[in-house]
């Protein structure tokens, strides 16, 4: 279900999506969002009131925190778990060539700049990092993190987020609802939601003239898409051994502990 913020993109809990058995996500319990850099006084006093989260996890990496830091949710610890820093990413080994550096730039803020990637390099550059939140030790020790959290919460409502909510938040909720037992469809579909989201963003910003280069330029940073999501997928059966096995080797996430968070956010 999503919910509207002055200052918050993205925003929904998990709240009624069912699984095959008819169990389903408590509501107001497990929430993802895009960053609270931009959160008014409005947004930040709904938050406590009206969801009340135990924790926020920001995935984002550490220069993009310095950048735009999130405001504090009161009653709410905060947890830093980076996953891909996109900055940092821009500069580094790539991983599909092996002794080859990688310059990465996925900043929407690269529309006004001479230099702006073609709306066919910032995809290739994006699908890049899914294979990264697969394969770094950094992102799997952020993940484990999360889920280390999400067991300690014990049923106490977390949110989680990146800059949008989209792809590193998509990649958590996606691993969360495969660890709670819904199946891939159901995982991968709430993953495209963000789509809703960002399609409305798209068309008001054309509603607003902004050019045809431009949007085709902002539709890869900001719309999810099942490819993606099927690079994660690919690099994790590659490098990791599949998904289930990620899940249990690298996450940690046991069938005693999958039970015990499927009897802290489920209910029939």
């Amino acid at each position: 279900m999503f919910y509207t913020f002055e200052g918050i993109q993205n925003f929904r809990d998990l709240s009624g999506i069912t699984r095959a058995d008819g169990a389903k996500v408590r509501p107001k319990a497990l929430m993802r969002s895009g960053n609270f850099s931009q959160a008014s006084e409005a947004d930040l006093t709904r938050l406590h009131d009206d969801f009340g989260p135990w924790a926020v996890v920001d995935f984002r990496g550490e220069t993009e925190l310095e950048d735009s830091p999130d405001q504090p949710v009161a009653g709410a610890s905060y947890h830093s778990l980076p996953t891909v820093d996109m900055n940092e990413v821009r500069d580094m080994d790539d991983p599909r060539h092996p002794g080859e550096r990688i310059h990465i730039r996925t900043s929407a803020d690269l529309v006004d700049s001479p230099d702006r990637p073609s709306p066919a390099e910032l995809a290739g550059q994006l699908d890049l990092v899914y294979q990264l939140l697969a394969t770094s030790t950094r992102a799997t020790a952020a993940y484990r993190a999360f889920f280390e959290l999400a067991l300690e919460a014990a049923g106490r409502p977390l949110l989680w987020h990146c800059t949008q909510g989209k792809d590193r938040a998509g990649v958590g909720t996606f691993l969360m609802l495969r660890v709670l037992g819904f199946d891939i469809a159901t995982a991968t579909a709430e993953y495209m939601l963000s789509a809703r989201f960002f399609q409305g963003v798209l068309d008001h910003l054309e509603a607003q003239g902004t050019s045809a280069a431009d949007l085709a330029f902002y539709r890869p940073i900001l719309l999810p898409e099942r490819r993606r999501l099927n690079i994660y997928l690919d690099a994790l059966d590659q490098e990791r051994g599949g998904l289930e096995a990620y899940l249990g080797d690298d996450l940690g996430m046991t069938a005693a502990k999958r039970q015990q968070l499927q009897a802290a956010y489920l209910f029939v």
